[in-house]
């Protein structure tokens, strides 16, 4: 209905408006909106490709429009070396044109710490994903993100049955891209959130991932 090509998820990673997305989700495509929503209201801006590692599947983008106003802060760190069995959550717009434009909310745990024919790139969690998912945060119990939710395995593809099997790109590979960006600015590796229970990480969480839209 809205001549969409595809969507995903992203998080911000700056005030500034830079987002961590999958390069996936926006490779081949110009015309990119991000949209934001919080207790103010809900918010569409243009984005632009800063850069992109297609091999790892990471992209970063900039909100790149006149009516985005920076951000005070950004209440979760970027953090690494997260073990087997931590529980973890993601936030992200799963299926939007049939499940609904609010975002969802799935857990798990980190079921091993590669991905398939062991890739040390990838967590592997238990976390349910689905198309949309892409691109979103892999948060730990703490609030902070440990990676970035990317795919799921696809049993069809091998010819058996597949239950929960999914996997998300360690934030390793984020960091690496982003200070590659010329005047990187240092990224928090602290949580606000991390004495909160879950519900109550979500509500503040919830207002710094976004929605991807691709025409």
């Amino acid at each position: 209905k809205e001549n969409t090509k595809a969507s995903g998820s992203g998080f911000f990673l700056t005030p500034s408006g830079i987002i961590a997305t999958n390069a996936h989700v926006v490779e081949g495509f110009t015309n990119i909106e991000v949209t934001i929503s919080n207790e103010v209201g809900t918010f569409n801006y243009k984005a632009k490709i800063l850069l992109m590692d297609k091999g790892n599947d990471v992209a970063l983008l900039q909100i790149d429009d006149e009516k985005f106003k920076s951000l005070t802060t950004i209440p979760y760190g970027i953090t690494e070396n997260s073990d087997v069995g931590s529980k973890v959550f993601t936030i992200g717009f799963p299926l939007n044109d049939v499940m609904g434009k609010n975002y969802k909310v799935t857990d798990g745990i980190i079921s091993a710490k590669s991905g398939i024919g062991d890739d040390v790139r990838y967590y592997q969690i238990s976390v349910p994903l689905q198309p949309g998912n892409s691109g979103g945060p892999l948060f730990s119990s703490a609030g902070n993100v440990i990676g970035i939710t990317s795919s799921r395995f696809n049993g069809k593809a091998i010819g058996t049955k597949v239950e929960n099997v999914n996997y998300a790109i360690k934030s390793s590979y984020l960091l690496n891209l982003y200070y590659m960006l010329p005047n990187a600015t240092k990224l928090s590796t602290s949580s606000q959130v991390v004495n909160k229970e879950l519900e109550d990480q979500v509500k503040i969480l919830k207002n710094y991932v976004c929605l991807i839209k691709v025409f």
